[in-house]
């Protein structure tokens, strides 16, 4: 359900409501338009912990790049806070375009996560990650499950990948990492691959739908 405030005074107050109770974080900003976000479910949580903490390993433990977990990523570092998305998790590798500004992040990511809400349109953040010339980016749908990886083009991004449950990884050319859905009696595995051997897997407990690619 979206609504729209039509009273200034109502939206000021609203807005300085969520900051004063630590729920803002994961709001965003799309060319000037404020997008209240509802705080992630623990599924949700438990998802990009599990992805950050695999990832903080091995990007950042190694020295390769920086990790981070909801950040405020714009395309307009003098005025920022007029057009930013909150990516769940991002990675941005050396030499590439990712620069901290403190508060918020510019550049195109070279791999973002984004795991997809209820009522949520993951496709309206093409254009902004696409102009960002973002890497890689890997939707994680709940509602049925399925992984899809995509990346730039002129106007968006491309899908690249996509896979259900039991089907075929997904392959991170940036990362060298393959991601896969695996079906258990009562929940799914997400499962994290490294070129090395070494593998991670979070069950998630849900229920379970066929839909393989």
């Amino acid at each position: 359900m979206a609504a729209t405030i039509l009273d200034p005074h109502l939206e000021e107050r609203l807005i300085a409501e969520r900051r004063a109770a630590g729920i803002d974080q994961f709001d965003e900003v799309w060319d000037g338009v404020y997008v209240m976000a509802p705080w992630p479910s623990d599924e949700h949580q438990e998802i990009a912990v599990f992805l950050s903490r695999i990832l903080f390993e091995l990007i950042q433990e190694q020295g390769l790049g920086k990790v981070r977990q909801g950040i405020n990523l714009t395309d307009r570092p003098q005025e920022w806070t007029k057009n930013f998305r909150v990516p769940d998790v991002v990675v941005f590798l050396n030499g590439g375009k990712g620069i901290s500004h403190g508060s918020f992040w510019t550049g195109g990511p070279d791999f973002a996560v984004e795991i997809v809400s209820e009522g949520e349109d993951p496709e309206a953040k093409f254009a902004f990650y696409g102009a960002l010339e973002t890497q890689e980016l890997l939707l994680i749908e709940r509602d049925p499950w399925r992984l899809q990886l995509y990346g730039p083009q002129p106007n968006g991004m491309r899908l690249l990948q996509d896979t259900g449950i039991d089907g075929k990884d997904i392959v991170s050319s940036v990362l060298a990492l393959k991601f896969n859905l695996q079906r258990t009696a009562e929940s799914v595995n997400l499962r994290v691959a490294n070129s090395d051997g070494r593998l991670w897997a979070l069950s998630v407990e849900a229920d379970v739908e066929t839909d393989n690619a």
